[in-house]
């Protein structure tokens, strides 16, 4: 019996040394990693107040600061595609930033965004601009040669339009966020949403059907919409939702989408 509990003890010891984790470190905004070209790895983040991307070591000390010219009464919406061999072949750092603004109808609580994306080096060099752009997809289109897809809107018309933007790239992908296997991509706009929100997707090339889930900030599921392989947007009617934080993602037969965050107000 006694040997009984010394080998429990030992088990626990050893769940308690190391079956925990913790933080290492915190950003005050969103952050991800990329990688820079074929061996450097860096942490990046958005910095809205700012209007900046800072690049850090991974010992979270700073590496880079790059300054996003974005207009007055206009705020960041994304930053995409931190590298140095992607969009051309230099060694300077290029970075895709989006920014938008409300215009609000005359005399009404409503209104619309305008979105628009930018490619600019590290120094300030203008590369690529897209007015309306508010998506922005790395795709293969040959073996090892990319092109940069931007979805562009204009939603001051009713029903609103959408048109394709394709730019060639001279440089490789190293980047990670395009690395992704599962095969998906989802995101929602516009986001805070007041009465709806536009759910653009893609499935992957085997995947004909799938489910959008919408979950609460308590993982609680609030609706669930079929969507197929043959389309790739969603309109959600928001206003019978309560005001709060939600979670969307796309899943079927196991596989998953990442969750994407809405605030609805």
């Amino acid at each position: 019996m006694k040997k009984l509990f010394v080998i429990a003890g030992l088990l626990f010891f050893s769940y308690t040394s190391f079956g925990q984790l913790s933080i290492e470190h915190s950003f005050n905004y969103s952050a991800n990693v990329t990688k820079l070209n074929s061996t450097t790895y860096k942490y990046f983040l958005m910095d809205v107040p700012a209007h900046q991307c800072r690049i850090y070591n991974l010992d979270y000390s700073l590496y880079k600061t790059i300054n996003l010219p974005v207009p007055g009464g206009e705020w960041l919406y994304d930053i995409r595609f931190v590298s140095e061999d992607l969009f051309n072949e230099d060694s300077k750092i290029e970075v895709l930033y989006t920014y938008y603004k409300w215009v609000a109808a005359s005399g009404t609580a409503s209104g619309y965004y305008i979105y628009h994306t930018k490619v600019i080096n590290e120094d300030g060099t203008l590369l690529l601009d897209v007015p309306g752009a508010l998506y922005s997809y790395v795709k293969e289109v040959s073996p090892d040669e990319y092109s940069l897809f931007l979805y562009a809107y204009d939603f001051s018309v009713d029903p609103y339009t959408i048109w394709t933007s394709i730019c060639k790239l001279p440089g490789v992908l190293n980047t990670i966020e395009e690395s992704k296997k599962s095969g998906f991509s989802i995101d929602g706009f516009p986001n805070p949403a007041s009465s709806y929100v536009n759910v653009e997707y893609v499935l992957p090339p085997h995947m004909e059907t799938a489910y959008l889930h919408l979950v609460d900030a308590s993982g609680k599921e609030k609706a669930v919409y079929l969507v197929d392989g043959f389309t790739n947007f969603l309109r959600l009617e928001t206003e019978n939702f309560s005001p709060g934080v939600y979670f969307y993602f796309i899943e079927n037969d196991g596989e998953r989408s990442e969750a994407n965050k809405l605030v609805i107000q």
